[in-house]
């Protein structure tokens, strides 16, 4: 019976391990062969990367000098094997680029299967939660929008820039109040001309931002539902979703 060999690895920041203080990754291997599981400590997410002993003794007959890591749809990269003192059978040479490559760090996973002679299919997940910029980007809307990062001076200065370019095309006439709306509720903000930036809110905002609870970083899409009026439906992401 042929043994196929699924190995999971992680990469985690580690928060605790107080006699570990060097200590700043750890390295988690799952055996879904053996439903076992190694935790390696790191110095950092580059160090060497150890070979399960009960994998070997299964299947180290099997494994030469080197083995070859086949990531799908990707060039197939050789990484070199070293033996420790300790009988312990490490990926060495090869490695380290591997990881810089494919960016591999805090949040992912990857998972070996191995395919006999001394090759490994590999898959690498991103387990990391996207970020409010990145779900932002999938918004489509048939009404036309903008969308804007909250920086500092937009939670401070109580005034937010409507660009210059979204005003020319889609905005006829500048009138003296906008309409917000967000999650069933509905907000007036003071909208002014602000010459070669465009338009701007002013006083209203500040309320806004306050009670949709604006964080720094959260992505606002404004999505422009009434041109006449100029009502605004806004939605807000971060990395925990939309709301």
């Amino acid at each position: 019976m042929n043994i196929v060999e699924l190995i999971h690895l992680d990469v985690y920041k580690l928060l605790w391990f107080s006699l570990k203080k060097s200590a700043r990754s750890m390295l988690m291997v799952v055996d879904d062969y053996l439903k076992q599981t190694w935790v390696f400590v790191l110095k950092h997410k580059f160090d060497v990367v150890g070979i399960p002993k009960s994998f070997l003794r299964r299947c180290g007959k099997d494994l030469s000098n080197s083995v070859l890591l086949q990531v799908p749809g990707c060039s197939t990269w050789t990484i070199e094997l070293e033996k420790c003192n300790n009988d312990m059978v490490s990926l060495w040479k090869g490695w380290q680029d591997f990881m810089e490559y494919y960016s591999i760090g805090h949040g992912h996973l990857i998972v070996f299967k191995y395919k006999g002679n001394s090759t490994f299919g590999v898959i690498i997940f991103d387990k990391r939660p996207l970020s409010g910029f990145e779900l932002a980007s999938e918004f489509e809307s048939e009404y036309p929008f903008f969308k804007v990062m909250m920086q500092p001076s937009y939670l401070k200065h109580h005034i937010l820039y409507v660009p210059r370019r979204f005003i020319m095309q889609h905005i006829r006439k500048i009138k003296e109040i906008a309409i917000l709306r967000h999650s069933g509720r509905s907000w007036p903000v003071k909208l002014r001309s602000c010459g070669h930036r465009g338009a701007c809110f002013g006083s209203g905002w500040f309320r806004f931002l306050r009670e949709a609870h604006l964080r720094l970083g959260n992505v606002c899409v404004f999505e422009l539902i009434d041109g006449e009026d100029i009502v605004f439906r806004v939605y807000i992401f971060n990395s925990a979703g939309k709301n």
